[in-house]
């Protein structure tokens, strides 16, 4: 049994639990990346066999992350002490059919209501914003950015920058 792991909590090595594997055979993983940083860092991506706990493999990453091209910027006004939903609109500028991931900036105080939206050419849909605002954090500022699923790059970046209120 293997086991995927990362050194850095930015990194998410799926399949998360330990899969079999059979010796000399190959595992596909797939590693999901959300900065929370700007600029250069070096991670370790590694295989560990879950019995013995042994490494098996490791690969080190280098991430070169730059600022956010931001696209639009949002003042949103929160009530303190209560979870909120805000519907965050989602276009497809495309005449084409397109899948596209919505991510944060902070996803542990925004939770994202269907984080993946498959849209026809030229459609629309609202997306739930949840912000977790019962723990006592108050951020200045949310980063969502929506990222093509074809080909990975950024379509919009929105900064929300977070007013509170009693």
């Amino acid at each position: 049994m293997v086991r995927f792991g990362s050194s850095s909590k930015n990194f998410e090595v799926h399949p998360s639990d330990a899969i079999a594997a059979q010796f000399g055979g190959t595992l596909n993983a797939v590693v999901h990346f959300l900065p929370n940083f700007i600029g250069f860092r070096m991670v370790l991506i590694s295989a560990t066999d879950e019995r013995t706990n042994h490494l098996l493999y490791q690969w080190m990453i280098a991430v070169n992350v730059q600022e956010a091209n931001i696209t639009k910027i949002f003042e949103v006004y929160l009530q303190n002490n209560r979870d909120q939903t805000i519907a965050l609109t989602v276009k497809n500028r495309y005449s084409v059919q397109r899948s596209f991931r919505i991510s944060c900036s902070h996803p542990e105080y925004v939770r994202i209501e269907n984080d993946i939206v498959m849209l026809s050419g030229h459609k629309a849909i609202d997306v739930s914003l949840i912000f977790l605002l019962n723990n006592g954090v108050k951020l200045p500022e949310v980063l969502i950015f929506v990222t093509n699923v074809e080909n990975n790059l950024q379509e919009e970046a929105y900064s929300m920058k977070l007013i509170y209120h009693d």
